[in-house]
C-alpha cells in the first residue's frame, strides 16, 4: 500500500489537525461565533450538576435510525444534506486512518474506531456545552462516512500502487495489475 516519507507524514499530520479543527467548528459550533465565556459557564455547570449531561443526552435522539428514516421519508433538500453531509464530513477522517495505518495496520478497523470515537466526542460535547443535541444517528452516519472514506482511499491506493508497479515492470500486463488490485482490496495484499 501507499508508502509515506517522513516529510509526507508531517504534512499529513498537519492536514489532519486542520481537518479536526474545521470539523469541530462545523459540527459543534455550527460556523457561529465561539463565545468562550458561555462555553466555560456551560462546562462548569455540567461538572457541578451530574444529572445535567445525562438529561441533555437523553433529550436527543436515542433511537437508532429514527432520524435517518425521517430524512429519507421527507426527502427535502435540507434532510438529504444533513443525511449525506454527516457521512461526507467524516470521509476525510477515514482516508487519514487508511493513510496513516501503514502496511501492517488494519485500516478499516482503525477507520471504524477513530470515526466512532471522534463522533462520540463531538456529540457528547454538543450535549455538555449545550450547543446542540446528542443524536445516535449522527454517530452511525459519521462512522459510516469514515468507513466509506477509508474504502475509497484503499481503492485509490490499490489502483495507484498497481499502476506504479505495472510501470516499473514493463512485462506486467493490465490483467496482472487488476489481479494485484483485487488482492489488495480483498485484504490479501
Amino acid at each position: 500500500m501507499c508508502r509515506t516519507r517522513p516529510f509526507t507524514r508531517f504534512t499529513i499530520g498537519i492536514l489532519l489537525v486542520l481537518y479536526i479543527a474545521a470539523t469541530i467548528e462545523i459540527i459543534v459550533f455550527k460556523f457561529g461565533r465561539i463565545d468562550a465565556a458561555y462555553l466555560i459557564h456551560q462546562l462548569k455547570y455540567a461538572l457541578q450538576h451530574a444529572g445535567y449531561v445525562n438529561e441533555r443526552i437523553h433529550a436527543g435522539n436515542q433511537e437508532p435510525f429514527r432520524e435517518i428514516k425521517r430524512s429519507l421519508r421527507g426527502r427535502t433538500l435540507y434532510d438529504l444534506l444533513c443525511l449525506f453531509g454527516n457521512m461526507a464530513i467524516f470521509m476525510p477522517l477515514g482516508s487519514f486512518a487508511g493513510l496513516l495505518s501503514g502496511s501492517g495496520g488494519r485500516p478499516m478497523l482503525r477507520a471504524l474506531t477513530v470515526s466512532f470515537g471522534f463522533s462520540l466526542m463531538l456529540e457528547t460535547s454538543q450535549a455538555v456545552l449545550n450547543v446542540g443535541v446528542f443524536d445516535v444517528d449522527d454517530l452511525l452516519l459519521n462512522t459510516a462516512g469514515g468507513l466509506l472514506g477509508c474504502f475509497v482511499f484503499r481503492l485509490y491506493a490499490a489502483y495507484w500502487d498497481a499502476r506504479r508497479d505495472a510501470q516499473a515492470k514493463p512485462g506486467k500486463t493490465a490483467i496482472q495489475a487488476d489481479r494485484a488490485n483485487t488482492a489488495i482490496l480483498g485484504g490479501k495484499g
